[in-house]
């Protein structure tokens, strides 16, 4: 259930900042930028204590978000989204937020992002039938992004257009322990 929440908390922003930055030139180069800040977080264990403190307020974080953005030189919208993001503390699901942004203007474009999780590293060949096979079944252009999921034992899981094809071994498994539970086997 939190885990529901958190994607609904990062749509939230997403669309916030996406409406903030229509600007076709503006909004990925912010994306950017707030990607830097995201990898930076991740980086440095005492900076993302600071961004995920219940403790210190969202303004104490705002004013060491604005002391580093300026030392890194980020333009001033990404400054600005990054201030609002502290203050209400949300700089820990940045990230994400910056992720959803991308897929609303993915979306906007006429292109469906597609998530691909495999339990190993794909090859460039795999990749592109992988592309390839969804722009067919959905018969729409695919940006597809890929991540490593070991708890997938095996196989590959992809989610597009609000719909999840699992093709892992923990899918599988999953799925015969239900009809176990339920008798149907």
């Amino acid at each position: 259930m939190a885990a529901h929440k958190a994607q609904l908390v990062a749509q939230r922003y997403a669309k916030a900042l996406a409406g903030l930055w229509s600007d076709k030139k503006k909004g990925p180069a912010v994306r950017e930028e707030l990607r830097k800040i995201v990898a930076l977080i991740e980086s440095h264990k005492e900076l993302r204590g600071v961004v995920s403190s219940r403790i210190i307020t969202g303004d104490k974080i705002a004013v060491v978000i604005q002391d580093i953005s300026e030392k890194l030189g980020l333009s001033s919208s990404t400054q600005k989204a990054l201030r609002l993001l502290a203050e209400m503390k949300r700089l820990g699901a940045l990230a994400e937020i910056v992720n959803r942004w991308e897929e609303l203007d993915l979306v906007e474009s006429g292109t469906l992002p597609l998530v691909v999780e495999s339990s190993y590293g794909l090859e460039a060949k795999e990749k592109t039938r992988i592309e390839e096979k969804f722009q067919s079944l959905l018969g729409k252009t695919v940006k597809a992004s890929y991540a490593l999921n070991s708890a997938l034992i095996g196989g590959i899981r992809i989610s597009a257009a609000g719909r999840t094809y699992d093709g892992s071994l923990k899918g599988w498994l999953n799925h015969l322990e239900s009809r176990l539970v339920e008798g149907r086997l």
